[in-house]
């Protein structure tokens, strides 16, 4: 069951074609333990977004609070909508992170009651929420756009009968160590599975957000949404360009896929070996 609580709804002026933003705040009810809230916060300029851009904060964070005007920015240039994410748990994050179990089916379920076109996910996630980025990613790839993921503490693995899989980022800031090795063991298992996958290793970083990453992300994302493919692919710890794709290359969890040149040096730019 979903409950409305409050509504800002669109406003389009006679005599202009500016729009108000329109903000709805949905709780979902009808979950079991150990799911003790899910709730989610939308924000958009358009009745029509193109897609749904997902903000999951790490463990039991309320995703209200990364509406920032960035992000804002960037869905108002795309024709996009934005969803925070706020679930918590009884005992720990990971007892909903795993979005195949109840958490993914309130999330769409809280966007369906929204929009009635079925809109795909951008989802993007650290910590906590990147555990349900990956998941929901491997549970439903048909309503996933595009995603980024970073700093998971655990991950629900690649599933080899998951079907058009799509494209994205898995990454781990440097410092994070625990996170790291086990971002990059998902990232791999991805690749192995022929996951067009990049990975980052956000430099100077812990398990924390990052802002120069975020804009990384953002490139990325409109890549996706301005089809903008030519695929460059680079050894992760080398950073050298595989000029030859995958061609003869015995171990290609050690490649990261990059959706075109200009994303191909970003990452150059930003990625850590």
């Amino acid at each position: 069951m979903i409950r409305v609580v409050s509504v800002l709804s669109f406003f389009v002026c006679q005599w202009c074609v500016a729009v108000e933003p329109f903000e709805q705040h949905v709780v979902a009810s009808g979950y079991t333990a150990p799911i003790k809230r899910a709730e989610f916060f939308f924000w958009s300029e358009t009745e029509q977004p193109r897609a749904v851009m997902v903000l999951c904060p790490g463990g039991n964070g309320n995703g209200y609070h990364m509406l920032n005007d960035t992000w804002k920015a960037f869905a108002r240039a795309n024709d996009l909508a934005l969803c925070g994410v706020w679930l918590q748990s009884v005992r720990q994050p990971r007892d909903y992170a795993d979005a195949s179990l109840q958490s993914g089916g309130l999330l769409l379920q809280a966007v369906d009651s929204v929009y009635a076109d079925f809109p795909q996910l951008i989802l993007t996630g650290i910590s906590a929420g990147a555990v349900f980025t990956g998941s929901f990613v491997e549970w439903r790839p048909d309503r996933v756009l595009t995603f980024a993921a970073q700093g998971g503490g655990y991950w629900v693995p690649p599933s080899p009968d998951a079907v058009d899989v799509p494209l994205g980022i898995v990454s781990s800031g440097e410092y994070d160590t625990h996170c790291w090795l086990l971002s990059l063991h998902h990232f791999q298992s991805g690749r192995r599975l022929g996951r067009d996958w990049t990975w980052v290793s956000i430099p100077d970083t812990g398990h924390a957000r990052n802002a120069t990453y975020e804009a990384f992300t953002r490139k990325f994302f409109q890549a996706v949404l301005d089809k903008e493919f030519e695929p460059v692919v680079y050894d992760i710890t080398t950073k050298q360009k595989l000029t030859g794709g995958l061609s003869g290359i015995d171990q290609v969890d050690f490649t990261s896929w990059t959706p075109n040149q200009q994303i191909a040096k970003e990452w150059m730019l930003l990625h850590t070996p």
